[in-house]
């Protein structure tokens, strides 16, 4: 561990025992150490890692204000659990829904119902508003019908079948998926599965089963005059990802470890892995 890391493990460590002089801390070193990674855009992972343990030990609304004023030296790039990005509300959502909307078209053309997920569902549903940390969109791909197997050799060559567009791979020992890009200055958007598990539930890569009832017929969600689509009832996918949705969560990571675990989300990553080789 580096000692930036350390002092950074340190601090959080002693603010467990100072109790009601959280407010001192928040302004004393820890304040200087986490500016200083924010404002240099250095050590993220660190510092996200501390940032969640400061917000188990504060009281939220004072969380809510030291991230804040945190982020104030950083923006409009703001910290999440992959690292420094630019926020997603710092676009202007109408470009980014009409950039989108091709990328979305060509899906649909080759038969795959598409629907917006993640954070920004999460946000558009409960503010109205793009989501301030974080830094990409979600779309889920879903095709009636196939099997796990035809789902995962789809998506270890979307690249392939959608040259069009501007993929990358994003992967780590828990999670894989692909991503493809709106623009050189615009965000990612990160493409995740849907599958039938049977004759009345799909698995929604990576939280888990839902009646597909929940998800489908894909409904719309008009904003900034572009219609995006959405889940046919979005508050039983976003419990399924984030449990407490309704409560706002700033340094929200998603358990892939946990997930990965379900017989499923296992069995998916092996098929992946045989079809990548």
């Amino acid at each position: 561990m580096s000692d930036g890391s350390a002092k950074l493990s340190g601090d959080v460590g002693r603010l467990k025992h100072w109790g009601g002089e959280a407010v001192a801390f928040v302004t004393g070193q820890a304040w200087r150490n986490l500016t200083d990674n924010f404002r240099d855009q250095t050590r993220a992972r660190e510092t996200f890692r501390t940032l969640r343990g400061l917000r188990r030990v504060l009281p939220k609304r004072l969380f809510d204000l030291f991230l804040e004023k945190l982020t104030s030296v950083s923006w409009p790039y703001i910290l999440t659990d992959h690292g420094f990005g630019r926020s997603l509300s710092s676009f202007d959502r109408g470009e980014l829904w009409q950039k989108l909307e091709p990328a979305l078209a060509l899906f649909r053309a080759r038969g795959f119902e598409v629907v917006l997920t993640g954070g920004a569902l999460l946000t558009l549903w409960r503010d109205g508003r793009l989501q301030k940390y974080d830094d990409d969109l979600d779309i889920v791909l879903y095709r009636r019908g196939a099997t796990i197997e035809e789902v995962a050799r789809e998506h270890s060559n979307l690249p392939r079948s959608f040259s069009e567009l501007d993929w990358s791979v994003r992967h780590s020992e828990s999670s894989f998926h692909n991503q493809f890009s709106l623009g050189d200055t615009l965000p990612g958007v990160d493409v995740f599965p849907i599958w039938d598990v049977d004759s009345e539930d799909v698995f929604v890569y990576a939280a888990g089963v839902l009646p597909r009832d929940a998800v489908f017929p894909v409904s719309s969600f008009l904003d900034s005059d572009q219609v995006i689509p959405f889940p046919q009832d979005p508050p039983r996918l976003l419990e399924l990802f984030y449990g407490d949705w309704r409560t706002p969560d700033n340094v929200f990571k998603f358990d892939w470890t946990a997930a990965v675990r379900k017989g499923h989300l296992a069995e998916y990553h092996a098929l992946l892995g045989t079809f990548r080789k």
